[in-house]
């Protein structure tokens, strides 16, 4: 069976120094990579710090902490970074992510929908990275793994509802498209040919999204010093840039900027077009 774990990152206040929400997701097979993955996790951290098995039980590893000791050169931290990041290229670990660029996200959204909503809410942003990440996982265990199904888990905290609300949403979806295909068949008049295959509309993910505490789980606190690492590099900061080139080769969407990245340079021809479009229905629905 498949697991996924995943963490996010960029969902405080402070949009200087959190400009990015990401997501970021593993693929493990929890049979024969588990295992391996959790005891080299293990290993780097009792190696680099000397920890007895009493103080690797009160340990937890926090991406945002070891990054913040880079910064003043602690060569421990650097050390535990370097060898944590090669480990998922080592056990063959995949890796996705979904980002949003919260000012570029705000500033459309101020700017061509709803005003009087608080779009300086973290939530949203966190939901459509969610579900871009999603989405690429979802949509690789249907075309590379179709007979199996994936066990998602995510790092617990405040934004559990609305990670389950995510995954709802995506079912709905699919729900509602094999809905109409089977409402208007090819025979019928009103019948749209469609490019998804029938399997494709049903997601491979089990259950329901379930969450870990990081406090007690290797893997999701290797899914949290990745999804920092991934963080930093999207938004080009010279100290994670270099670690970054030590998990690249595992990242399958390495490149992908962050949704609303361009916000700023597209909402004026937006604007124009929407502005255009109500002076037309306009002009059209004065009497003659």
């Amino acid at each position: 069976m498949k697991v996924v774990y995943s963490d996010e990152s960029g969902t405080g206040g402070d949009l200087k120094k959190e400009p990015i929400t990401v997501v970021t997701a593993m693929l493990l097979n929890i049979d024969s990579q588990w295992i391996p993955v959790r005891d080299a996790v293990e290993g780097a951290l009792r190696e680099v710090y000397g920890l007895s098995d009493a103080q690797m039980a009160k340990y937890a590893i926090k991406g945002k902490t070891l990054y913040h000791k880079i910064e003043h050169g602690d060569s421990k931290a650097i050390e535990l970074v370097t060898r944590l990041l090669r480990i998922p290229k080592q056990q063959k670990v995949p890796i996705w992510y979904g980002a949003v660029d919260r000012d570029g996200y705000y500033y459309q959204m101020e700017n061509l929908h709803l005003r009087d909503f608080n779009y300086r809410d973290a939530i949203p942003p966190f939901r459509i990275a969610f579900e871009h990440c999603m989405n690429i996982v979802d949509g690789i265990m249907r075309a590379i793994f179709p007979d199996e199904q994936v066990l998602w888990i995510h790092d617990g905290g405040s934004l559990d509802k609305h990670a389950k609300r995510t995954l709802r949403s995506l079912r709905a979806l699919l729900k509602e498209i094999r809905e109409d295909d089977e409402a208007y068949p090819p025979s019928s008049p009103f019948h749209t040919p469609s490019t998804i295959r029938p399997q494709d509309l049903i997601s491979c993910i089990a259950d329901m999204i379930y969450f870990g505490n990081d406090q007690e789980s290797r893997l999701l606190q290797l899914a949290d010093v990745c999804c920092s690492t991934i963080a930093r590099a999207l938004r080009n900061d010279k100290v994670g840039m270099p670690y970054y080139e030590i998990l690249r080769s595992q990242i399958n969407n390495d490149g992908t900027r962050p949704s609303y990245e361009n916000a700023r340079k597209t909402v004026a021809p937006l604007r124009s077009v929407l502005a255009k479009g109500r002076a037309e229905r306009a002009a059209r629905a004065k009497p003659k």
